[in-house]
């Protein structure tokens, strides 16, 4: 019998022994057995070994609601993923999954987990990989938490807009009527904001034929809103940066109704074309100094959104 094929069998008994422990009520001293291997196994340079042991814990602590000691130990895993740079892999990313899923309800533990989750995927992706920002949108739209389930959305793949979809018809249903054009000109803006074009175009197209007060219409809109992101949309794919700030003075009685969308105008003109407007107080408005519309449906200022989302829509660190 090879030597690897003894460790994975000594390890399993003694993962089987610790789950016993678990099954029995004896948390406490499971947990410090826990720990206490988990070293031992790191002194002895078995690090994929270490990492199985604490995911296999985490899991068996948080199925039984343990969430103290499955949080501690899922956290420990994810810091031993950072300090050995263990690059992600199928198995490793559904052993993250699935750990993430075992936390029943929110709690501090679970927002710390996902915290560590994303600056560890971070490490091989710009803002960690989508896969992971679908399981926590889906998460927290079951928990009617839409303001953290958008800023997890904003980094979903093209697959993923179907799931962001279903996002923004739930705000939709506790908005008011008029705010159904509000809520995708925001998104629109902030897709293009953050250099996702495409995905901008995809949504809009998705939510216009998919909302209820919309699938019967077609372009031109009665809705004003609706027609500015079609024009914003292509006139940032044709290069026209006089066009975004026609756009801009044309639908600025219909944008008065949230700043943000002018603080997002500026934000595209800069990113893309590299131009400071002249005339940033346009927006201001009669709301220019109540906040954004917008940042009570989705979550807090823009600024915040990208910088850490536990907050009001903070729950990772994408910067």
């Amino acid at each position: 019998m090879s030597r690897r094929r003894q460790t994975v069998q000594g390890v399993d008994r003694m993962i089987a022994k610790l789950s016993k422990k678990v099954e029995q009520g004896d948390f406490y001293d499971a947990f410090l057995m826990y720990n206490s291997v988990y070293n031992r196994l790191i002194n002895e340079r078995k690090y994929e070994d270490g990492a199985a042991l604490l995911a296999s814990g985490s899991k068996l602590f948080l199925q039984y609601g343990e969430v103290v000691n499955g949080g501690e130990l899922a956290t420990s895993l994810i810091t031993h993923l950072i300090t050995y740079r263990v690059p992600p892999s199928d198995s490793i990313d559904t052993m993250l999954l699935n750990i993430l899923r075992a936390f029943k309800c929110d709690s501090s533990h679970r927002q710390k987990f996902i915290v560590k989750l994303f600056k560890w995927s971070k490490l091989f992706s710009e803002h960690g990989h989508p896969t992971f920002h679908e399981a926590c949108a889906n998460i927290y739209l079951t928990e009617s938490n839409y303001a953290l389930s958008n800023a997890h959305c904003m980094y979903l793949d093209f697959d993923g807009l179907r799931l962001y979809n279903s996002v923004l018809m739930k705000i939709s249903n506790v908005s008011y009527p008029s705010e159904v054009a509000l809520i995708i000109t925001w998104v629109v803006l902030k897709f293009i904001s953050i250099h996702r074009l495409e995905h901008a175009r995809r949504i809009f197209t998705r939510y216009t034929q998919h909302h209820p007060k919309l699938k019967d219409c077609s372009f031109p809109y009665p809705e004003p809103l609706l027609n500015f992101c079609h024009f914003i949309i292509l006139s940032v794919e044709w290069k026209k940066p006089q066009l975004v700030k026609t756009l801009r003075s044309s639908y600025n009685k219909a944008l008065q109704r949230d700043p943000v969308f002018f603080e997002l105008l500026e934000r595209i003109l800069l990113v893309y074309f590299n131009e400071h407007s002249q005339s940033s107080n346009l927006g201001a408005g009669p709301f220019g100094g109540l906040g954004g519309l917008m940042d009570s449906l989705f979550g807090g200022r823009e600024e915040t959104v990208d910088e850490s989302i536990p907050s009001a829509a903070t729950d990772l660190d994408l910067d």
